[in-house]
């Protein structure tokens, strides 16, 4: 019994010290940054430049440590073998296009492609991997559509989805909004089909859904809501049967049944009240002036991910915020500044105003006047606001999947974890490169604050961790879930500007910027990595550079196998606290043998 009792206690002491454990916060180390050339001369020589979007989404190929990367219409393949120091292998210009998504699935690179000439003729074309023999050999070339936004292979890579976001464009001085949709390519014996999926039954049904949150915004010349629609990010349930679309401008997410191939629903994402949070809504304030606002925000997610915490699933969403101006070309603009607007005698924001002896200051630029909000809400009969609504969510939140029902929001934690940890940082706009980074400080607080956009999700162990990529300038927010879904616990944050005395471009010539608008984040899990450690990677669009990160606060000589596929599953059978009482009880007994 005995003996019994010994083998059975040193059993389980193996399976406990081959578990992760989370040591203090969770942080980020940078292990490299790879500067991208944005073009080639005809010498094929690399041209750099800073803001040129040199990349803009990257994707993994675990089995022969590659990372393939787009941006403009560059396509670099980085060998990252060696993390400390990765290097570019192999490049392909391919004229005419703007290359928007790539993706790596069962030895192809899918790459999703607007057509600048004809801009309907959008495509996905699928390549085989880069080999030194045979390079980038194209194997399909489907034309999907206007605008592909994202391509997204599912788990067997025979079925790929496409978001096509279809943005409205001028053509001979006149504006030209396609139908956006969901495209559904699937290959099978070597054989390619392809159906797109179109808003067209929901042009009878939109004005059911929006005093939940759906928006149509371009209605001009009697436009259908099954062109303004804008598909633009795609996630997947655990097993690949329902696919979730961001309609991000529309601040809502669509359900799309795999089986049926049909667009079974349309979720909004209703409003976030800024009446009991905080907000910097002002470039003219003379800095960071944090106070409560009664006006409301529209969430319009531009990231998004599934995870399964305690086999439920949610819905983690990275809420930019978007708006459509089509003033470029004569059209609409949904924008306006509250300075510019009247407000109703029965607005919420008037009566709060006298509440607060503000009537005839409020609308000032050092106050409200200058934050952008929607003149496609809020607004009465009479042309007068009764609401304001405003552009992002400044912060990340977590969805019920099946009904996105909010069960978490980070309100107003960003800009305040902004102010504590990287002030000099705060709001601020890296895109006007001849300023200094001190000189567009606190610049975006009237737009959308941070914009918050990219987003990665990491199952190690018992944690769920979440890397939240923030456009302005550039930073990455990291939280920890452990158990419940609705109490995330912010860890740290990690950001790429190393002095903030100089101008953003001579800091780009010195090499001394990365991540800058990390439009792309990514993780590896150990197993699959090149050191064996979980890395984070960051695609930094205005600051032109692919980095690599090593995540430390996890005992990485322990860290167990991480689930590979972005719709991974977390099942936590027990509650943290019983699985504490029982890790230490056999930890005793361990050392006890």
């Amino acid at each position: 019994m005995s003996q019994l009792l010994i083998i059975y206690t040193f059993t389980t002491c193996l399976c406990v010290s081959s578990l992760p454990v989370f040591k203090d916060k969770v942080t980020l180390e940078k292990l490299s940054t790879l500067y991208l050339p944005y073009s080639y001369d005809t010498n094929g020589t690399p041209l750099y430049k800073y803001s040129s979007g040199a990349i803009e989404q990257t994707t993994y190929d675990p089995d022969n440590y590659i990372v393939y990367a787009v941006g403009g219409n560059i396509l670099h393949v980085i060998d990252v073998k060696n993390v400390t120091s990765p290097k570019i292998l192999h490049h392909m210009e391919i004229d005419h296009v703007d290359l928007t998504d790539i993706e790596y699935c069962g030895g192809y690179i899918f790459v999703s492609m607007h057509n600048i000439l004809f801009k309907e003729e959008g495509r996905v074309v699928v390549y085989r991997i880069f080999s030194t023999s045979e390079l980038m050999v194209e194997k399909y070339n489907i034309t999907v559509g206007s605008l592909p936004d994202m391509v997204y292979p599912s788990k067997d890579c025979m079925t790929i989805l496409v978001a096509v976001e279809a943005e409205a464009y001028q053509d001979n001085g006149k504006i030209v909004d396609p139908e956006g949709g969901v495209g559904i390519i699937k290959i099978e014996n070597n054989e390619v089909t392809y159906k797109k999926l179109d808003f067209t039954e929901f042009n009878s049904k939109w004005s059911e859904l929006e005093s939940k949150g759906l928006r149509f915004i371009h209605r001009a010349n009697n436009n259908n809501f099954s062109n303004d629609v804008e598909p633009e990010y795609i996630a997947y349930n655990k097993d690949y049967s329902k696919a979730y679309i961001c309609l991000q401008e529309n601040n809502a997410i669509a359900v799309v049944d795999i089986a049926s191939e049909t667009i079974e629903n349309i979720l909004p994402l209703g409003y976030k009240s800024w009446g009991e949070l905080m907000m910097d809504p002002s470039d003219k304030d003379g800095g960071i002036n944090m106070r409560s606002w009664p006006i409301y925000g529209m969430y319009q997610p531009d990231t998004m991910q599934v995870i399964y915490v305690a086999e439920k699933g949610y819905l983690v969403t990275s809420n930019e915020g978007d708006s459509k101006d089509y003033s470029d070309w004569g059209g609409f603009n949904e924008e306006e500044r509250v300075r510019d607007v009247v407000l109703s005698e029965n607005s919420s924001i008037v009566k709060w105003a006298a509440d607060h002896n503000l009537s005839t200051t409020f609308q000032n630029d050092n106050m409200l006047g200058r934050l952008k909000i929607t003149n496609m809400n809020g607004r009465n009969e009479n042309g007068t606001y009764d609401d304001l609504y405003a552009f992002g969510g400044r912060g990340f939140s977590i969805r019920k999947l099946e009904t996105m029902e909010l069960v978490y929001d980070s309100g107003d934690q960003f800009e305040k974890l902004q102010q504590q940890y990287i002030p000099l940082l705060f709001n601020n706009n890296a895109g006007n490169g001849t300023k200094t980074v001190n000189q567009t400080f606190d610049t975006r607080s009237d737009d959308k604050g941070p914009e918050s956009e990219s987003l990665a999700v990491a199952h190690i162990g018992n944690a769920v961790l979440l890397f939240i990529g923030n456009e302005r300038p550039g930073s990455i927010f990291i939280y920890k879930i452990t158990g419940d879904a609705s109490k995330p616990e912010f860890q740290s944050i990690w950001n790429g500007v190393q002095e903030t005395d100089n101008k953003w471009e001579e800091l780009y010539e010195r090499r001394m910027l990365s991540g800058i608008d990390p439009e792309d984040v990514r993780y590896i899990p150990a197993e699959h990595s090149p050191n064996k450690q979980h890395i984070l990677t960051a695609a930094g669009t205005v600051s032109g550079t692919f980095s690599m990160f090593t995540i430390k606060g996890i005992n990485e000589h322990n860290s167990g196998a991480a689930p590979t596929d972005k719709a991974a599953t977390l099942n936590i059978g027990f509650s943290s606290v019983i699985m504490a009482v029982l890790s230490s009880y056999i930890l005793l007994r361990c050392r006890n043998l």
